[in-house]
């Protein structure tokens, strides 16, 4: 039975119990047995009555606790919803670019001998670059870098030789290479990431698995 209806439902009961022991008791002319009778009415009514006043405080206690209840999850998740904005402000601030660097020959056999590798840590956390996926077109001669430490505000450059990649103008004199994508897996504060030249970080958990591209 909803709550708003108990105390509309005591009152009337009260009113419709009391009337009618009252009508009784003039139609009887007040006798003894009807006024032992009226009494046993009320002393039900009565109980009838706490019953479900004590019902509409119960349920009046439950929509509060609910209430207070649900506050506190709305708090909970604000704070979460926060601090999700901020892991990631921070993760996005760890940056991955490929530059260009020299080649040989003469186009159309031009061909690049080595790029530039950039890692930029604009964050105001520490970074530990677990590992760096390359390009499959790009045919480095040592594996890609890993395990490296950047500190806050630092930018970590390599000179990556690699071998038989067909070489363009855009691939030389530093410039950025928009042709070949990399990826790098990183740690921030704890929480694993995986980001690409482009788009947003993906934060990555437990289950994740992160395969690197010799």
């Amino acid at each position: 039975m909803p709550s708003r209806i108990i105390l509309p439902l005591m009152c009337g009961l009260a009113g419709a119990i009391i009337g009618a022991c009252a009508a009784l008791l003039f139609v009887k002319n007040w006798t003894p047995d009807w006024i032992e009778a009226t009494g046993t009415w009320f002393g039900g009514v009565g109980t009838i009555l706490t019953l479900l006043w004590a019902v509409r405080a119960f349920r009046a206690d439950q929509a509060a606790r609910e209430e207070a209840r649900e506050s506190e999850r709305t708090k909970d998740q604000e704070k979460q919803s926060a601090r999700d904005q901020a892991e990631m402000k921070q993760a996005e601030s760890v940056l991955i670019e490929l530059r260009g660097g020299a080649a040989n020959g003469s186009p159309p056999n031009r061909v690049m001998v080595s790029f530039h590798l950039e890692i930029k840590n604009l964050s105001q956390h520490d970074v530990a670059v677990l590992a760096v996926t390359l390009d499959k077109r790009l045919k480095p001669k040592n594996p890609p870098p890993a395990n490296i430490h950047i500190s806050s505000g630092e930018i970590h450059r390599q000179l990556i030789e690699v071998a038989d990649v067909p070489a363009l103008d855009e691939d030389l004199g530093g410039r950025e290479m928009s042709r070949f994508t990399a990826e790098m897996n990183y740690r921030l504060e704890g929480l694993d990431w995986q980001r690409g030249l482009t788009g947003s970080p993906q934060r990555l958990h437990e289950t994740d698995v992160f395969v690197r591209t010799e």
